[in-house]
């Protein structure tokens, strides 16, 4: 009799005659529970045991039964104090940048005249705040190694850090479709910077938001689309969702086949380009000073700063 004979004569025979009916299983059934009984009070005594421990771990918190108790409570008013001092340098930075005012000056020295409007509006604050007026007695002008957090490193880090705060509140990743402008100058210390300006329409209207400086090493009009993708990238903003472009009349920004806008369109061919309009007013006067003999002047003028700068 083959193995599938057997199955096709207990398939027949029914399940109740597979059963050895008179087998006795009251031991193993007697062991089953006896070892389901040790395994609950084994339990049990681990709850309690976790119970103890962990009121012991909150016993041992408190600060008063504990040896270091002094030293504890010296950690606390530190941090606190320099909660404090905190709180105050970043009011200020942030005061600062919402007016648009430079911060530092040509020293950071405190109780200088050139030290700029970041220690400029801490100082007389002072006159008023006796904890500022405190810290600044205690620490000022010590240099590096010493904690104040007077100096201009600091104040960076905190532009800084207020700057990705701001671009992570910023609504533009709320609404479906955006235009951006990019133009660029150097600032005073000869650094070109990319401007990123972005507009959108909220239901209470239009918004037109700056988004950040990029600092650029190349004008052409690759490298200019790169830094801005990549910002847009960085920032969680789709380019897809562009659906327009505004730059000045530059070959490298408006070229239609190597300017920032070509470059632009091969990522979406759905964004627009609209040239910059007061750029192109610009273009307008410059071109009637040139048709004239007393514009070229003017222009000599020009040519001369720009050769200095």
């Amino acid at each position: 009799m083959t193995s599938q004979d057997l199955i096709a004569y207990w398939t027949e025979k029914g399940s109740q005659k597979c059963q050895n009916i008179d087998a006795d299983f009251s031991l193993t059934k007697q062991e089953y529970i006896n070892q389901n009984h040790y395994s609950n009070i084994d339990l049990v005594k681990c709850v309690k045991s976790n119970r103890q421990t962990v009121s012991s771990y909150h016993a041992q918190k408190k600060v008063s039964s504990r040896i270091d108790t002094q030293m504890e409570n010296q950690f606390v008013e530190a941090c606190a104090y320099w909660k404090n001092v905190l709180r105050c340098i970043v009011e200020t930075i942030a005061f600062l940048a919402e007016c648009g005012l430079p911060f530092c000056g040509s020293d950071d020295t405190v109780g200088s005249k050139r030290n700029g409007n970041y220690l400029g509006i801490l100082e007389p604050i002072t006159k008023f705040d006796s904890f500022l007026a405190q810290h600044i007695n205690e620490h000022p002008n010590h240099g590096k190694g010493h904690t104040s957090y007077l100096s201009k490193t600091i104040c960076d880090e905190f532009i800084a850090l207020l700057a990705k705060k701001m671009l992570s509140a910023i609504e533009i990743k709320d609404v479906r479709y955006f235009s951006v402008s990019v133009d660029s100058t150097p600032d005073v210390s000869h650094v070109d910077r990319l401007t990123v300006i972005l507009h959108y329409v909220l239901p209470s209207g239009p918004v037109e938001r700056f988004m950040t400086f990029i600092n650029t090493t190349s004008h052409t009009g690759e490298k200019r689309t790169l830094y801005l993708l990549d910002f847009l990238t960085k920032n969680g903003i789709d380019i897809s969702l562009c659906c327009a472009q505004s730059y000045e009349n530059a070959s490298n920004m408006s070229g239609k086949y190597a300017g920032m806008q070509a470059k632009i369109k091969k990522c979406n061919a759905l964004v627009d380009y609209i040239p910059c309009t007061a750029h192109s007013l610009n273009f307008v006067g410059q071109s009637i000073v040139d048709c004239s003999v007393e514009g070229e002047g003017v222009g000599f003028v020009q040519e001369l700063y720009n050769f200095f700068l």
